[in-house]
């Protein structure tokens, strides 16, 4: 029998039961192999003190892996690796790519990011005024002053030539009330040239406190003291006028509010019953806001009167006499007794003896 022509003759069967063997384990092991994502912190190695990396790095780059069901049902991110060396960087324009490093029987096929694009240049610290633009206007009646920034400077920090492109710190308030603005507003920074805001470069503090005082104009005006009167004098006497000691007094006030004070009264003054002239200090009637020259809040007035007061006239008396229809009576005189206590004999009898 000839060997050579007998596996001549049954290569094809040969070969394509080869074929089928490989196709079954790669079905098997594409059966026990499975695929997952992770994500990982990235880690920067080696870099120097006083650079700065713009823009600024990843923090975690997400995997994603092969392996084994088993395997990867407990793989968790402490398993991986993911680094960047910085050792040997140099100032400038530079690529990076990131390394990682996974567990055995497990494959990596695809992190992100896995290069970057980055420009490494000198960390730079400034001291900057913080300015401020104001929007919107005071409401009429009112003025602002100057706003206190608390504090009044800032510090940016971050590469060295965007630091020095920066030309100025700024807020923007707005003003639209008649009350005193407080409030916390964010710094930005504009950079030279541009009039645009930067973004990328660290402010300290990010946001100051802000206070716009909101005061309303005052004006001043001389007004009359007018007296409020209560009840009526003794009768026969009627009220002439009166007097009052200061007759005007100088009021500061709003501008807007002032314009409807026309005189400042007093509080009743009680002339009941009085029976002449009276002079009294009463306490005047004085709106909120408003403010009297040197602090006056007390006037005296004299509250002026005339006529005849009126007497008191005693009540009539009813006579005593005899019932009505009756004559009058005589009335009888009483008889002085006898020097010796004898009653005296009657009249027209004769005494016997």
């Amino acid at each position: 029998m000839d060997i050579a022509a007998e596996a001549r003759k049954n290569w094809v069967y040969k070969i394509a039961a080869i074929s089928l063997a490989i196709l079954l384990w790669i079905y098997v092991q594409a059966e026990h192999q499975g695929t997952q994502v992770l994500t990982i912190p990235l880690e920067v190695e080696g870099m120097q003190a006083g650079l700065v990396i713009e823009p600024e790095l990843p923090r975690v780059v997400e995997l994603r892996v092969r392996g084994p069901r088993a395997t990867l049902q407990n793989l968790s991110a402490k398993d991986f690796q993911a680094s960047l060396s910085m050792s040997d960087i140099e100032l400038g324009a530079v690529q990076r790519t990131i390394q990682v490093n996974s567990p055995p029987n497990i494959q990596v096929i695809s992190y992100t990011p896995s290069e970057l694009d980055i420009n490494v240049d000198i960390l730079e610290n400034r001291s900057l005024p913080v300015q401020y633009e104001l929007k919107g206007t005071v409401p009429a009646g009112y003025f602002m002053r100057d706003p206190v920034l608390q504090p009044a400077e800032v510090i940016i920090s971050g590469p060295r030539e965007r630091v020095r492109a920066v030309q100025r710190a700024t807020i923007e308030i707005p003003i639209a009330s008649t009350e005193t603005f407080s409030q916390k507003i964010p710094v930005r920074l504009v950079e030279t040239g541009a009039n645009r805001t930067i973004g990328d470069i660290r402010i300290s503090p990010q946001s100051i406190d802000v206070t716009v005082p909101i005061v309303e104009e005052l004006a001043s005006k001389s007004v009359p003291i007018e007296p409020q009167l209560s009840g009526a004098p003794a009768k026969g006497l009627r009220i002439t006028g009166t007097r009052v000691e200061p007759a005007n007094l100088t009021i500061t006030a709003g501008s807007e509010r002032i314009k409807d004070i026309e005189s400042l009264r007093t509080l009743p003054i009680d002339i009941n019953e009085i029976k002449g002239e009276v002079t009294r200090e009463v306490n005047l009637m004085i709106p909120t806001g408003v403010q009297t020259q040197n602090g006056i809040s007390r006037v005296k007035v004299t509250v002026l009167v005339e006529g005849q007061l009126e007497e008191a006239r005693p009540a009539p008396t009813t006579p005593i006499g005899p019932p009505a229809g009756q004559g009058p009576t005589t009335p009888i005189e009483p008889q002085n007794p006898p020097e010796n206590g004898e009653p005296a004999p009657a009249e027209g009898l004769d005494e016997e003896f």
